[in-house]
């Protein structure tokens, strides 16, 4: 049984969470790593990037089209950008330039969204995304993530430091069901088996992650296994 001592730091964070602090772990070890924003820097938990390199940190407001124009450029002249809005914005506001300037272009830009699905359900229909992992699939060469918890989240973030084209990854704004316990080396494209089961197989990502298990608990109750 795994000890406390053993358990990642990041157990029992948020997603949106740990992207900000893997986020200055990974400028820590590369130069080339910048934060780009649309007036978010406290929603999308870049507060401490940007007091940590301020001259690598940039919000260009509530205006996210052209902080995906300008990741592209930045991407160009040889920067990493991890540029991060609300999913909605990501997807529907800033579509086109993220297709355009940087699918299209096979940029290594790292499109980081938070408050997915309906997590901000204060924000209503408007802040809500539902359409964004089909957008997002749809841009060629495009690669698109979405973690279960906090750990999977610290794993995938490392990842895509070494991506040579685009990202995107969907992170939650509220508390993931814990999933992982102790962090791991991510690797993209890799399914995980987290239960065998013998009658159904139950696939899921991000947030829901956790709460398949839980189904897949109810359901063993009632005689039926499920992966």
């Amino acid at each position: 049984m795994e000890t406390e001592i053993n358990k990642s730091q990041f157990v029992g964070k948020s997603s949106r969470e740990v992207f900000g602090k893997v986020l200055v772990e990974l400028a820590e070890k590369d130069q080339r790593v910048v934060a780009v924003t649309a007036d978010l820097v406290g929603s999308v938990n870049m507060a401490e990037f940007k007091n940590r390199f301020p001259k690598r940190f940039f919000d260009f407001g509530i205006a996210e089209q052209d902080m995906m124009g300008a990741s592209a450029g930045l991407a160009i002249a040889g920067k990493i950008p991890y540029t991060s809005t609300y999913a909605v914005f990501a997807s529907m506001r800033a579509g086109e330039q993220a297709r355009t300037d940087i699918a299209y272009n096979e940029l290594p830009v790292r499109i980081c969204s938070t408050h997915s699905g309906i997590g901000l359900a204060v924000g209503g229909a408007t802040h809500h995304s539902l359409e964004d992992i089909g957008i997002f699939r749809n841009m060629p060469g495009m690669i698109v993530l979405v973690p279960a918890d906090g750990v999977e989240t610290a794993g995938m973030i490392r990842a895509t430091l070494t991506v040579d084209g685009p990202v995107y990854v969907r992170l939650s704004r509220p508390k993931e069901v814990t999933v992982y316990e102790s962090e791991f080396e991510y690797i993209i494209g890799k399914a995980d088996i987290l239960r065998e089961g013998r009658d159904i197989a139950i696939l899921a990502c991000g947030g829901m992650v956790g709460r398949a298990l839980g189904a897949a608990d109810l359901l063993k109750e009632n005689g039926i296994d499920a992966g």
